[in-house]
């Protein structure tokens, strides 16, 4: 019996270096539902999510969206994305410790 769960992964400072936010664990599938993004510094920031996928491909969510000073970017605005075990959600930004994320998803567990 499949086995459903709400969860949510934060990340704080996130810099220049792409981070792992979350890997879809084994014999899961997960359903992306929320992802925001803070400007945590006193000047703009430009942001970056991408899924890697389990077999090694890279797409982007978002790529270079500014983010004002004290703003936050809501990047689903709605839609779902489908995460495959192996799958892995990462984020950037162009300055040290500019940016906080958090993301919101369902795990479905065969």
């Amino acid at each position: 019996m499949a086995t459903n769960s709400f969860k949510s992964r934060v990340s704080a400072g996130v810099g220049t270096t792409f981070t792992s936010i979350y890997t879809t664990p084994a014999s899961t599938s997960t359903i992306m539902i929320g992802l925001n993004l803070a400007c945590v510094v006193t000047s703009s920031i430009t942001a970056n999510v991408q899924i890697v996928k389990s077999g090694g491909s890279t797409v982007y969510l978002i790529k270079s969206i500014p983010i004002p000073t004290g703003a936050s970017f809501e990047v689903l605005s709605g839609q779902k994305i489908v995460l495959e075990t192996g799958d892995q959600v990462q984020v950037n930004c162009n300055t040290a410790s500019g940016m906080d994320v958090i993301m919101n998803f369902l795990d479905i567990t065969s």
